[in-house]
């Protein structure tokens, strides 16, 4: 059930929410959070005068200031992949175009794997990362050594070759 629904209702609390926690990792914990700060945006802005609009973002914010609180005092697992290799996620505004010519002008990274135009993938061997760029979704991977990093080379362009990418 989704979490934000769940907890807006009348007799939810905090702690039927702990319960999902130990499930997540910090990746879908930031995800929710930003899902948690859009809702809270979106009924202010469409509803601010209605008293149960009120209360739901009242619950909104006690809600988004319990997951920070757990975000920053607790130790919540990486999302790892299975090489080893930690994901973090956000998302960008610009083009790939963009992101890659911002990417190559400051740093070591040089493209990787071309898919089309919305789907690209650079390297930085100095880093150990490699980023994804799909439709302004950003995937940084961070290996430990240059054999993680050269497995995930080959399971990202197998991955392609296999669903007929490449």
């Amino acid at each position: 059930m989704d979490i934000i629904k769940q907890f807006t209702q009348i007799n939810t609390s905090l702690t039927d929410i702990n319960n999902w926690v130990p499930k997540m990792n910090q990746n879908q914990l930031l995800d929710l959070l930003s899902n948690i700060y859009g809702q809270i945006l979106w009924t202010t802005k469409c509803d601010s005068c209605n008293p149960v609009s009120l209360m739901k973002v009242s619950k909104l914010q006690t809600l988004a200031v319990h997951f920070l609180t757990i975000l920053n005092s607790q130790s919540i697992p990486l999302e790892i992949n299975t090489n080893g290799v930690r994901i973090d996620r956000k998302f960008t505004e610009l083009s790939a175009e963009h992101y890659g010519k911002l990417l190559t002008d400051t740093g070591n990274w040089s493209l990787f794997l071309y898919i089309d135009s919305f789907h690209c993938y650079w390297i930085n061997q100095s880093s150990l990362k490699i980023i994804c760029y799909c439709e302004g979704d950003v995937i940084t991977r961070s290996a430990l050594n240059n054999d993680m990093l050269e497995a995930e080379l080959i399971s990202i362009s197998q991955w392609h070759k296999e669903n007929k990418f490449l």
